[in-house]
C-alpha cells in the first residue's frame, strides 16, 4: 500500500504509527492493514441502488423502445374507435364490449411510454454529464 492509498481511506502513515507502529512486511498488522484496505476499497467501488438501475436501463434502452413502439402503434386503432365513439356511427364502438373494454385499455397504457420518455430523456441527460465530468 503506498501512502495515496492510505490518505484515500482518511488513513495517514502518522496515525497508522501512532496507533499500531511502524508497519513491516512481515508483521500480522500489515497483512491485516492491507486485507483491511481492499476491503474497503471494494465497498468504495460498488454503486448504489440508483446507478446500479441507470446502468441496467441504458443496457436495455433497445427493448425500452420496442416496447413503447408497440404501446404507440396500438394507439393507431384505439384512434378510430374513439372517432367512432365521437361521431357516433357504431362502425366498431359499441359492437362487442370485450372490444369496446381492449379499445379503452390502449387508453390507459399510454402511461407508460410517458414514463419512459422521461426515463430515456434522463438518461441521456445522465450520460452527456458523465462525458462532460470525465474531460
Amino acid at each position: 500500500m503506498t501512502n495515496k492509498n492510505y490518505i484515500k481511506l482518511g488513513i495517514t502513515n502518522k496515525l497508522l504509527q501512532k496507533i499500531l507502529g511502524k508497519p513491516k512486511k512481515n508483521n500480522v498488522y500489515y497483512v491485516i492493514f492491507t486485507l483491511y484496505c481492499m476491503i474497503a476499497k471494494r465497498h468504495s467501488n460498488e454503486k448504489s441502488l440508483w446507478e446500479r438501475f441507470w446502468h441496467w436501463y441504458d443496457r436495455h434502452i433497445t427493448e425500452s423502445l420496442v416496447l413503447t413502439a408497440f404501446i404507440i402503434y396500438i394507439q393507431i386503432p384505439h384512434m378510430f374507435w374513439n372517432a367512432d365513439l365521437y361521431l357516433e356511427t357504431g362502425m366498431i364502438s359499441r359492437v362487442n364490449p370485450v372490444l369496446d373494454f381492449f379499445f379503452y385499455g390502449v387508453d390507459l397504457i399510454e402511461i407508460f411510454p410517458m414514463i419512459n420518455i422521461g426515463f430515456l430523456i434522463y438518461s441521456r441527460i445522465r450520460k452527456k454529464q458523465e462525458l462532460k465530468s470525465r474531460v
